[in-house]
């Protein structure tokens, strides 16, 4: 069985039939443990990413024998497992008191690149794009605290091709490399972007403006419809799902949090790191990035932009918080 499928069956397992039969006093003490690991996470972190094929480190629980267990933990994410004797150093067992935990999940790489042509309106789900880039997904819509004018959302890297676009470039339905033209398929242009620097990221975000208020729709594809709130993840075992250009609807389990990403290859810059991000079990494939990652009473939580992959397939997902992306981009996501 590949390794994100095994890994996946894991945690439904776990939440499935162990998650239900926690008592409030056995969660208590639960995120108590997980909330400590958060902060020793935070201060091993940059040691643990000097750690030979590292490539993600954050909260979690801890698996053995193909089973997840209540052992909060350290999750150290590899390219791929070795045996100690092959390592110049091995990633220690235990950190102030908090047992890691080595995870083989591949290759760091960001979820860039259909379905038809939607109808217009425009949902969140389908391709979008700036015009000098392959394809990713648009987001969801968001309100600007400012001006209070509806944008949309999507990547940095999906509508500001990688840090070089300027503001007021086209943004095309669906993304160039699903046909889309400028002027026929332009439906916005770029309001605002995050730039990424090479350290210390928590979002790949950025916002456009519609050129006709009703070209976009807030229902988001694959039956989601409006999302009907946001909240902050801060715990594991969460069920969530997302709308994306190239696997559509589909569903994840939060597998950890406060967690990074590095190296990740950025064109123009190369390695960057990204912090403060949401793990999910596998749920995408290029040309998702962009996807926003809600729960199952249609939460924003996250925000796709990468994963980590062997064979090409994802054994983890990554995800910004959306909270960080709204405070970093001066928006709210539109709710009901």
């Amino acid at each position: 069985m590949p390794a994100g499928e095994s890994y996946r069956d894991a945690w439904r397992r776990f939440v499935e039939e162990h998650l239900a039969t926690l008592t409030y006093h056995d969660w208590e003490f639960l995120e108590k443990r997980m909330n400590y690991s958060s902060i020793v996470c935070d201060k091993f972190r940059s040691i643990l990413h000097t750690y030979p094929n590292v490539v993600g480190v954050g909260v979690s629980l801890k698996v053995r024998n193909n089973e997840i267990a209540t052992t909060p933990c350290i999750v150290v994410f590899v390219r791929r497992k070795l045996k100690p004797e092959f390592l110049p150093k091995a990633i220690p067992e235990v950190v102030e008191g908090i047992p890691t935990d080595v995870i083989e999940a591949g290759v760091p790489v960001l979820r860039h690149y259909i379905r038809p042509y939607p109808p217009r309106p425009v949902p969140p789900g389908y391709s979008i794009g700036h015009i000098k880039v392959t394809a990713g997904t648009l987001g969801c819509l968001v309100r600007d605290r400012i001006t209070k004018e509806i944008l949309i959302l999507s990547n940095n890297h999906v509508m500001a091709n990688f840090n070089n676009a300027s503001i007021g470039d086209p943004i095309v339905q669906p993304g160039p490399y699903d046909g889309g033209k400028h002027p026929a398929d332009t439906i916005a242009i770029l309001f605002r972007f995050k730039q990424i620097a090479q350290r210390g990221n928590t979002v790949d975000a950025a916002v456009a403006r519609p050129i006709k208020p009703n070209v976009v729709t807030p229902s988001i594809a694959g039956g989601i419809g409006i999302p009907t709130g946001v909240r902050r993840v801060n715990t594991v075992g969460i069920y969530v799902q997302k709308a994306g250009r190239t696997t559509q609807h589909t569903t994840g389990i939060v597998v950890a949090y406060n967690a990074s990403i590095y190296p990740l290859n950025w064109p123009g810059l190369g390695n960057v790191e990204f912090l403060q991000c949401i793990v999910t079990t596998g749920m995408s494939a290029g040309g998702d990035s962009g996807s926003l990652l809600l729960d199952f009473n249609k939460r924003a939580v996250g925000f796709l932009f990468a994963a980590m992959e062997i064979d090409g397939k994802d054994v983890v997902t990554y995800h910004n918080d959306i909270i960080n992306v709204q405070n970093e981009l001066n928006v709210n996501v539109l709710t009901k």
